[in-house]
């Protein structure tokens, strides 16, 4: 079952440049790469935490920079993922 995980202000600010871990888990599908032109609510990542897929969507419309992890990479709540080009 996918889970679309809805970012707060302070993991993906519409107007931040990075998109951070809303929470703890292991990347397990990275859907864009650096490059990319993506529009807010789009799925960047699938991250697993407690069995659960959840899907990390992008707060802005805007361009990857970069991509900040790999899959299978463990990562912690608020851990950037993602930069936005400035």
């Amino acid at each position: 079952m996918m889970t679309p995980c809805e970012s707060s202000d302070d993991e993906a600010a519409p107007g931040g440049r990075d998109v951070n871990s809303p929470l703890p888990g292991v990347v397990i599908e990275i859907k864009v790469k650096a490059g990319a032109q993506v529009k807010s609510g789009e799925p960047l990542l699938v991250l697993e935490a407690m069995k659960m897929k959840n899907i990390i969507r992008s707060g802005r419309d805007g361009t990857i920079a970069e991509v900040l992890v790999s899959v299978s990479d463990q990562v912690r709540h608020n851990q950037p993922l993602f930069r936005f080009e400035a």
